[in-house]
C-alpha cells in the first residue's frame, strides 16, 4: 500500500537519487526515489521493504492525486527481456477521498510500504516475477490533470509523469 503522510511543500528536493540514464536513454522524471538501489528482507510469508518517492510538479499546472484515506495507486513494474513488465501490485482499499492536490512547483512525499508473499504462497500480493533481484520503476495510477467530485479522474496524466527513476531490488537470504 502506497502511503502518503508527509507534507507537501515548494522547498529544495532533498530526495534524490543519482543522475538517472534509464534503460531507455536519459529521462527526466516527475518521481524520483531516495535510493538507486533497496534489499527486501525475506521474512515469515515474504519479501518486506520501504522506497521512498517524491513527486516534483514541474507540469505548470497542479496534480490531482486519487487517494483512498491517503494511500494513493502505485505498482512496481521489471524490466524483464527488453521491457518493462508489471511485477507487483498491493492490495489495497476502494474508496475516493478528497484528493491531495500538489500545486505547480510544489513537492509530495510518497512511501512504497512494500509487502509480497513468496511465489507460490498463500500470501498476497505476491511478486509475479521467477527472480527477485533485477530493475524495477514504481509506476502511479489515479494521478490526474483536473478532478470533479462527480467523476474523480477526468484526464490522467501520460505514463511517462507517473514513473519513477530506474532502482534495483535485491533480497536478503532466507
Amino acid at each position: 500500500m502506497l502511503v502518503a503522510m508527509t507534507t507537501i511543500t515548494a522547498c529544495s528536493d532533498t530526495l534524490t537519487a543519482p543522475a538517472e540514464e534509464t534503460l531507455e536513454g536519459p529521462r527526466v522524471t516527475l518521481f524520483r526515489t531516495d535510493s538507486a538501489s533497496y534489499t527486501l528482507l525475506a521474512g515469515d510469508g515474504g519479501f518486506r521493504g520501504m522506497i521512498h518517492a517524491r513527486l516534483s510538479n514541474q507540469t505548470g499546472n497542479d496534480i490531482y492525486i486519487s487517494n483512498c484515506g491517503g494511500a494513493a495507486g502505485v505498482s512496481l513494474e521489471k524490466w524483464i527481456d527488453g521491457r518493462w513488465q508489471t511485477a507487483w501490485s498491493p492490495v489495497s482499499n476502494a474508496c475516493w477521498s478528497k484528493p491531495i492536490v500538489v500545486p505547480a512547483g510544489a513537492t509530495w512525499d510518497a512511501s512504497i510500504d512494500f509487502f509480497a508473499g513468496y511465489p507460490g504462497g498463500r500470501v498476497s500480493p505476491q511478486l509475479n516475477v521467477d527472480d527477485v533481484p533485477g530493475t524495477y520503476r514504481a509506476v502511479w495510477f489515479g494521478l490526474a490533470k483536473s478532478h470533479s467530485d462527480l467523476l474523480p479522474l477526468l484526464k490522467q496524466l501520460p505514463l511517462e509523469q507517473r514513473i519513477s527513476n530506474p532502482f534495483t531490488l535485491e533480497v536478503t537470504p532466507r
